[in-house]
């Protein structure tokens, strides 16, 4: 019965392994996707000061640093409590909303732009890269492990080198506010991660 089952097991592990490499590669793919838009966006609400535009894109740096200290220490020990899939979840969620929220008002507030990239940043490191490692890590062995880091760094890769082009793609093909547009292409994105994750 025990050998019978084997193949069964063996063959949801590597679905589940999959599932989690997908989740990875297209958290990484929407996020890129919106790189151009949103330094357009905020150097819009910043009217076209470059200075306020580095500044303000410096204060997300600085706030995402203290936010994802919070975040990875109680996201993880919750994880650890009440499972990996919720916090899986949370990221999807957490950019759907933002991006949708820079959708709808674009431009015409810089401290929404700024904490909403400050989220969303946080946000799709925590429920990419920390939690998809952690939930190979519960499935793996030390070694397959490590063969499962080389397949997330190659994904990474190619999420980073085909977000620019997804992104040009997006805002040659949508009119109006190219920008704000696009943001709402890429919620719909998040959207569709979300619904995978199920």
């Amino acid at each position: 019965m025990a050998d019978a089952e084997a193949p069964v097991a063996a063959a949801a592990a590597g679905a589940t392994k999959n599932k989690i490499l997908f989740s990875f590669f297209w958290s990484i793919f929407s996020l890129v996707t919106t790189i151009q838009c949103d330094v357009d966006l905020f150097s819009a609400a910043c009217g076209g000061d470059a200075g306020m535009t580095a500044r303000s894109l410096a204060a997300v740096s600085g706030f995402m640093g203290v936010l994802g200290l919070f975040v990875n220490q109680i996201g993880g020990k919750l994880s650890d409590s009440i499972g990996r899939k919720p916090l899986f979840l949370l990221g999807p969620i957490v950019n759907t909303l933002c991006n949708f929220a820079n959708f709808k008002v674009g431009s015409r507030s810089l401290p929404l732009l700024i904490a909403t990239k400050t989220l969303r940043l946080t946000f799709n490191t925590f429920s990419g890269s920390t939690m998809s490692t952690a939930a190979l890590m519960d499935i793996t062995t030390p070694t397959e492990m490590a063969q499962m880091g080389a397949r997330m760094q190659c994904s990474a890769g190619i999420a980073v080198i085909l977000g620019p082009y997804a992104e040009v793609a997006i805002m040659n093909r949508i009119g109006g506010n190219v920008a704000s547009r696009a943001f709402g292409v890429t919620s719909a994105m998040y959207l569709v991660q979300l619904v995978s994750q199920r």
